[in-house]
């Protein structure tokens, strides 16, 4: 998971789902592994792999959609959209 230590410049971190990691890393660990991203500039800056999440089926329950990649909140300056998965109260 982040933490506020991953809302600096550098290193820069990223957390992947279980779908990008099995196509990026097939058969390997994809945690501490080198990801290059392109965001704000035409250049990719690597990012470090720290974890990797369940894929979620954003359009339908029958297709795995797309991939997906989680940045920490500060980078870019953009807020993240969160989706949080509990077994009680969700207002709690």
């Amino acid at each position: 998971v982040f933490t506020e230590a991953d809302n600096t410049p550098q290193p820069q971190s990223v957390v992947i789902d279980r779908l990008l990691a099995e196509k990026m890393f097939p058969g390997g660990r994809a945690v501490g592994e080198r990801l290059y991203v392109r965001g704000q500039r035409n250049e990719p800056d690597p990012y470090t792999i720290i974890g990797v999440v369940g894929h979620q089926r954003n359009t339908s329950p029958a297709v795995d959609g797309r991939e997906a990649i989680y940045l920490p909140e500060a980078i870019g300056g953009v807020p993240q959209r969160w989706a949080l998965r509990t077994t009680g109260d969700p207002a709690a």
